[in-house]
């Protein structure tokens, strides 16, 4: 594993009290996984799936820049993760969309953090489970998230998504 790359295990919530007096450029620019950083980063991780599992749709854009970039993982045939989605959404207007789009066909549908995995610098990956429901079979499904999130001033300005887990791992160096 990398020197700068610190694990957060986020299952349970990690209780991080931690004095967060400064900019967020202030504490990005803090070593990975000292206390007052992994506070801000656990804030961002956390925050955003708690607002978006209440549907809280102003909470949950309030965690990301009005020009929010978000990629979507491009497969090995070609294809994009999740189906009928775009490569690129950019925007709180498209990137809502595209946040709409993948929770509207569940009839339950939230995100659970899992781990995050500070990298140093402006981002982080964060891994999470989806746990839901179909809409119209009702059959249970989990799925797993990852996604390297960098984050812009105080809030998330790119979200990459990652097609699965273990490549993304491999990718951090974390994997076999």
């Amino acid at each position: 594993m990398s020197e700068r790359l610190v694990r957060i295990p986020l299952r349970p919530p990690p209780a991080v009290e931690a004095d967060r007096e400064g900019s967020s450029h202030e504490l990005l620019a803090l070593p990975a996984g000292s206390p007052a950083r992994t506070a801000f980063l656990v804030e961002q991780a956390v925050g955003s799936a708690a607002a978006l599992n209440r549907r809280d749709f102003d909470a949950f854009l309030g965690y990301y820049e009005p020009e929010v970039e978000l990629r979507i993982a491009r497969l090995g045939d070609g294809g994009l993760w999740g189906g009928d989605f775009d490569e690129l959404y950019r925007g709180h207007e498209r990137f809502l969309e595209a946040a709409r789009q993948w929770t509207d066909v569940w009839e339950d549908l939230r995100l659970e953090p899992d781990e995050l995995i500070d990298e140093g610098g402006l981002s982080y990956v964060l891994f999470a489970t989806w746990v839901g429901r179909g809409g119209g079979s009702g059959a249970e499904v989990t799925t797993s998230y990852q996604a390297r999130h960098t984050v812009v001033g105080d809030r998330i300005g790119r979200v990459e998504f990652r097609a699965e887990r273990e490549p993304a791992l491999r990718e951090l160096g974390l994997g076999p």
